[in-house]
């Protein structure tokens, strides 16, 4: 008799870490979706900000981007990537110092 309550009290333990752990999965999982919705957005921002400024300049080399937005240069690389695969923007130049980009 004693057994079966030590056993039946080991497994309600059991159940609960397990929901708990559960429950942790299921909060990160919602962390981790709201950080990478953020980024989507702050990349979003940032994209469009590129675009007013070449509504401003023909034209935009990285670095002023990089100055600008306060960025790494290889997300503004990304964000060009992106803008020219959307057609909005295109680069002139195959590589270095004398690239640039402008509105299509």
């Amino acid at each position: 008799m004693e057994i079966n309550f030590i056993l039946i009290l080991i497994i309600v333990v059991l159940a609960i870490v397990v929901v708990k752990l559960y429950e942790d999965n299921h909060k990160s999982k919602n962390s981790f979706d709201k950080i990478k919705q953020k980024a989507k957005e702050e990349k979003n921002l940032a994209k469009e900000k590129i675009l007013e400024m070449l509504n401003k300049k023909e034209k935009l080399e990285n670095h002023e981007v990089v100055n600008i937005l306060g960025v790494s240069r290889d997300s503004v690389i990304n964000y060009f990537d992106e803008l020219e695969r959307e057609g909005k923007v295109k680069q002139v130049g195959k590589s270095g110092r004398n690239v640039f980009y402008s509105k299509t």
